[in-house]
């Protein structure tokens, strides 16, 4: 950037636009991925991905201006592989397991969002800025070609598993080609299980957000944490939403019903929340707990920011497994045809809503102090709590509950 940017202009000003810019490409491309997933199939939809991928980063690794780094951007329109894998699971693992899949999933794509910038870190670090960018291409092209090798049979498209189950495909891709797109996102959007899942995942999302985007500024101005501290506690936190994925989403699942596993990791949600407040500088709780370190002879262990980064990992470990347990919920409740878009549809709507937080986050923590942002995202959070439980939730059992009686009923 600092290469690239004109003279007299501030780089991190520039990195801040093209980020956003980066990110409302983003948005546009989750709705234009979901909708060819699905008239496509997900071997096709994984080649475009990763052919934009590729596009992306062999434009970026011969950039020499601020226009071309904005155009190696455009191709990531299509950069959206998470998006196309959780549609192929959803539809291609049973439904009793596909909770633990998606969780694997994103324990998968987990430890590649953290070993991912490290390498790029140590590639940078020989003084060829471009060399990360050109490896990534060539990346990406292996990963088309690989794609290439997947059979031709395509879960999202054509079911072969037995003759009941591929005529039910057959009706509702007949279904989605006679809606057209508008109204099929419109029937998607419409569906009662959908917009609750969506609700609770867009209100839970912008309170978490709001919170993470001010921790690095709580960390490192007000408890005086240095940047290889910081980058220590997020790879923590990486490590930890990988576990969860892997292990704790089976483990809850296994004991309770979706609808209770969303309530206790919107409840642990508001707990931590009220606990990172309790334990922000210059609060009681914190001194009583640096003052019994100093008793015990533990001061040089004990570094204030520990149980706030503490409470911050563990409510980010439980949104995870709601998050993964709520995509559980929304794509079984609408057809294989349909579970492109909506992918498609919740990965841009909160791409979009992720664009403002950071600028409410800082404006809260600057006006009111880091107790308020821990305070603000409890409450919406709360919120969230409440209408899950006593409207969303009833209101999805009630839908499964019709849904299973119209099955048997055209069964008999």
């Amino acid at each position: 950037m600092d290469k690239l940017s004109k003279q007299g202009e501030d780089s991190r000003a520039q990195y801040g636009q093209l980020q956003s810019f980066f990110s409302l490409v983003q948005t546009f491309g989750s709705f234009l991925v979901g909708i060819l997933l699905d008239r496509l199939g997900a071997k096709t939809g994984f080649i475009f991905v990763f052919v934009g991928s590729a596009l992306s980063y062999g434009l970026l690794a011969y950039s020499t201006s601020m226009s071309m780094l904005y155009l190696s951007k455009v191709p990531a329109l299509l950069q959206h592989a998470f998006l196309v894998a959780q549609a192929l699971v959803s539809v291609s693992v049973p439904e009793e397991d596909l909770d633990q899949a998606l969780g694997f999933l994103m324990t998968a794509y987990t430890i590649g969002a953290t070993v991912g910038p490290f390498v790029g870190g140590l590639v940078g670090a020989t003084g060829d800025y471009y060399l990360g960018a050109k490896l990534a291409a060539a990346g990406s092209i292996l990963s088309v070609l690989l794609t290439l090798l997947i059979p031709s049979k395509d879960t999202l498209k054509d079911d072969h598993k037995d003759e009941g189950k591929k005529k039910k495909q057959t009706e509702s891709t007949d279904a989605f080609q006679s809606l057209g797109v508008l109204g099929m996102l419109k029937q998607i959007i419409t569906h009662p299980v959908v917009v609750c899942v969506l609700l609770t995942k867009l209100v839970s999302s912008i309170a978490n957000s709001v919170a993470q985007a001010t921790k690095p500024m709580v960390l490192k101005n007000e408890f005086g944490v240095l940047e290889a501290g910081m980058g220590l506690s997020m790879s923590v936190g990486m490590a930890a939403n990988a576990f969860s994925g892997a292990f704790l989403v089976g483990a809850l699942k296994g004991r309770l019903s979706r609808s209770s596993v969303v309530s206790l990791c919107l409840l642990v949600m508001v707990a931590c929340h009220c606990a990172a407040a309790a334990v922000a500088p210059s609060t009681p709780l914190l001194g009583s707990i640096l003052e019994a370190s100093k008793q015990l002879g533990m001061e040089e262990w004990v570094h204030p920011s520990l149980a706030y980064i503490f409470f911050g990992i563990l409510g980010s470990v439980f949104a995870f497994v709601m998050a993964t347990v709520l995509t559980a919920v929304s794509t079984s409740a609408v057809p294989d045809s349909h579970r492109g878009s909506l992918m498609g549809i919740e990965h841009g709507m909160f791409s979009l809503a992720r664009v403002g937080t950071p600028t409410a986050g800082s404006y809260v923590l600057i006006t009111y102090g880091t107790q308020a942002v821990s305070f603000l995202s409890a409450g919406v959070i709360l919120i969230a709590l409440i209408g899950w439980k006593f409207v969303a939730s009833p209101r999805i059992e009630k839908s499964q509950a019709r849904t299973e009686s119209g099955r048997d009923k055209k069964h008999s």
